[in-house]
């Protein structure tokens, strides 16, 4: 098991109630998907606890949905959450690597909230995607940018000597960067839109475990530091984002989340 695939897992109980943006991710890219595929067989891929996968499963367009994740604790937390919204589709839980598994060549569409960020290879998991899905069947995901956790990252540059997104899997892409990507694979862009958002906390350590809480973390030495650098991180972080919030007396220290909502269509 893959140090990513041991921190989702770990979080499986945690995540559903510490995701709120990821929630709200999923909303946004169901908003702009629905209408826009073929009814028939859908899958997602990286459920995690099943915010996208509720959604589709109200969906009367979705005949068949396959919900893949490479956490079963993961995955089971989304089955059960589908299970209490109710479905008429014919549901698949699958517990698979998504670059190693067979992609259904029958689906109209592949979806993903908030997951390609940690594909080892995602220009060819798209050729994968195109090879494999039908003429005018869809491809949508949200995707984090160059600016996620910017906060987070850039203090922890200065207080660790190194930048933790050089030694991680994790990947960020900008627009242009998806854009390049899906078009020399053959994708036809039908959505390529960017948001901002952030979340408020207290104090430093409260980000940490905000962050711990969801698994969103491959770097172990981040998150098992000395005191001083714990110390040096949190004052590098104060002194450069600290914030008054007009909601509290006491500064708030933010995080931005940056991200990308995208829509392909496999052309004829």
């Amino acid at each position: 098991m893959s140090f990513v695939q041991k921190n989702f897992s770990d979080a499986g109980a945690s995540y559903h109630r510490h995701s709120s943006v990821q929630k709200q991710m999923a909303l946004e890219l169901y908003d702009v998907f629905k209408g826009q595929f073929i009814p028939g067989r859908v899958m997602e891929y990286g459920v995690g606890t099943g915010h996208l996968s509720c959604l589709l499963a109200q969906d009367v367009d979705c005949l068949e949905l396959d919900f893949v994740d490479f956490s079963l604790s993961m995955l089971f937390q989304c089955q059960m959450n589908v299970n209490q919204m109710g479905t008429q589709a014919r549901t698949n839980f699958i517990e698979a690597n998504i670059e190693k598994h067979n992609l259904p060549t029958c689906a109209s569409a592949y979806i993903s909230n908030a997951t390609v960020q940690w594909l080892n290879d995602f220009k060819g998991f798209l050729q994968k995607s195109y090879d494999r899905l039908d003429p005018k069947s869809i491809m949508a995901f949200s995707a984090f940018g160059e600016e996620h956790f910017f906060e987070f990252y850039q203090s922890a540059s200065k207080a660790l000597g190194y930048q933790p997104l050089d030694k991680t899997q994790v990947q960020f892409y900008s627009a242009e960067s998806i854009h390049k990507l899906a078009h020399e694979v053959g994708f036809e862009i039908i959505t390529l839109e960017s948001k901002k958002t952030s979340e408020s906390f207290k104090n430093f350590r409260e980000i940490l475990k905000h962050i711990k809480a969801m698994g969103a973390r491959d770097d172990a030495s981040v998150f098992s530091l000395t005191p001083s650098i714990f110390k040096n991180w949190q004052k590098q972080y104060e002194n450069a984002y600290q914030e008054q919030s007009s909601l509290q007396e006491t500064p708030v220290l933010p995080l931005t989340w940056h991200y990308h909502l995208v829509i392909l269509k496999k052309p004829v």
